[in-house]
C-alpha cells in the first residue's frame, strides 16, 4: 500500500470529539487502535469549524480511522487537491 502522506480532512460527529479525536491523533502515543500509532501533522485546525481539521496522512491510515466511531467523514482536503474535486464526486457520509 502507498505510503504517501497526504491532506486529508476529517470532520467528527461534535466538537468534544474533535477535542478527543484530535488529542488522540497529535499525541504521539495514541490509546486507541483506530488512529496512528505516532504523532500526526495537523495542518489546518479549521478554525472556523469546531468539529474538522487537516491532518497529513498516509491512504492507510485514513482508511483506519474510517472506522473511528467518532468520525462523521474523512476525505482528501479540497483546498489541497482542487483539481481532484472537480472532477470527482466527494463522499461526506
Amino acid at each position: 500500500m502507498e505510503d504517501t502522506m497526504k491532506y486529508y480532512q476529517l470532520g467528527v460527529k461534535s466538537e468534544a470529539d474533535w477535542d478527543v479525536l484530535h488529542q488522540l491523533l497529535t499525541n504521539s502515543t495514541p490509546e486507541e487502535n483506530s488512529v496512528p500509532t505516532h504523532e500526526v501533522e495537523c495542518t489546518d485546525e479549521m478554525l472556523w469549524t469546531a468539529t474538522s481539521s487537516v491532518y497529513r496522512l498516509t491512504d492507510e491510515e485514513a482508511a483506519m480511522l474510517k472506522n473511528h466511531p467518532s468520525r462523521s467523514y474523512i476525505h482528501l482536503d479540497p483546498a489541497s487537491y482542487p483539481e481532484l474535486h472537480k472532477t470527482i464526486k466527494v463522499n461526506y457520509i
